[in-house]
């Protein structure tokens, strides 16, 4: 049987996702990728952007017109519940008494779980929900050697292999797949948001020099954050571009590092309080590629990409939001106060407790909100 995708919701994520498109199909076009979005905007700038069949609002009519293989998607997880009930779920019984294959459900949010679709929709469902790597390519450095896509399957239902092995394909082109339970997949994703948070530790790092007539840039900013993570004797990562302390004032150079070094000791608190069922080690494993993946990007992209980002991996309620919340609430003053004196020449070892601290809280509250938005 040939693939045809059906993309429902098709924004940041659902566009994102065109190279697994190619991945999976070869040349993907209007016969074999179809797409709905919500509304008209911007309807025609992607016409002519992607060679897919992009409609608004008509979901129930193209699949039952198209009779897709793989659904993909992609609306804000609110909306899910609402899509699979009145429009999923007659569907898929339809099927049942047709006798067509069910199609099989790739979603990309982290709310609802995997075995919630089984459960809204019957015997036979297939569905994997995905947290891919959102940072695939930065310039001309391809980021997927140190990309890692979360997988989460209901333990109840079987995959065939040759479903499985499609997932895989379809993946390919952002990194390793790691095939995780729904509850490790949600502690695991907590360490990307604080690691996200690097953009916010460095955007206030580089105000308060600039406005001491200091000029650091943000490059240089995340070069030094990786350049600390690097000298730790646990990183065994590939080093995808060179980094290093070059061109800052030592003060900030030293600060950076011991920065560094406590929000990471943050992280590896955090991730050693909890329960897994994949081996410690693995957990650091990831931890280590998912800070590099959000800390990379400081050192080379500008202040603007990286607001975009911000924008368009977090959701309204979200974990990243949450993130960036405890940020702006508890630690943005306090880090600005601390760089001021830092520039005068004074320290204060306790703050680096404080920096762990808020690292450690950061990833819990991130991993409490994505149980909130589970239900749980």
């Amino acid at each position: 049987m040939d693939e045809k995708i059906f993309i429902i919701g098709f924004g940041f994520i659902g566009r994102y996702l065109a190279p697994c498109y190619e991945a999976l199909l070869g040349q993907p076009g209007p016969g074999n990728v179809l797409a709905v979005k919500a509304s008209t905007r911007g309807l025609e700038e992607l016409r002519q952007q992607y060679p897919y069949a992009i409609s608004v609002g008509d979901t129930a009519a193209v699949l039952e017109r198209e009779h897709p293989s793989i659904l993909v998607l992609c609306p804000p997880p609110t909306e899910v519940p609402g899509i699979v009930r009145e429009i999923l779920a007659p569907y898929f019984e339809r099927c049942r008494r047709e006798g067509r294959k069910l199609p099989v459900i790739y979603t990309f949010a982290p709310t609802p779980a995997a075995d919630w679709f089984r459960d809204e929709l019957g015997e036979g469902t297939l569905a994997a929900k995905i947290l891919p790597n959102v940072v695939d390519r930065i310039g001309s450095i391809n980021m997927a050697p140190i990309g890692t896509n979360f997988i989460s399957l209901d333990p109840r239902a079987p995959w065939p292999e040759a479903e499985r092995e499609k997932l895989c394909r379809f993946l390919s082109p952002f990194g390793e797949n790691i095939f995780l339970t729904d509850d490790d997949s949600l502690a695991l994703l907590a360490v990307k948001i604080t690691a996200h948070i690097f953009y916010e530790i460095s955007f206030s790092v580089a105000d308060v020099c600039g406005s001491r007539g200091i000029p650091v840039t943000l490059a240089q900013l995340g070069s030094a954050v990786r350049a600390a993570r690097f000298s730790m004797p646990d990183c065994q990562l590939p080093q995808l571009c060179p980094c290093g302390y070059d061109g800052l004032p030592d003060r900030v150079a030293e600060f950076m590092r011991r920065l560094t070094l406590a929000w990471y000791a943050g992280i590896e608190a955090y991730a050693g309080s909890l329960s897994y069922t994949i081996p410690l080690e693995t957990v650091r494993h990831i931890n280590s590629l998912s800070f590099e993946l959000n800390v990379l990007p400081v050192q080379l992209e500008t202040r603007e990409k990286l607001h975009e980002n911000t924008r368009n991996h977090g959701t309204k309620g979200g974990v990243l939001e949450k993130g960036c919340v405890f940020f702006e609430r508890y630690l943005r003053h306090p880090l600005e106060e601390m760089t001021a004196r830092v520039l005068d020449g004074e320290w204060e070892e306790d703050f680096f407790d404080f920096v762990q601290g808020m690292s450690y809280t950061i990833s819990l509250a991130a991993y409490r909100q994505s149980y909130r938005l589970t239900g749980r």
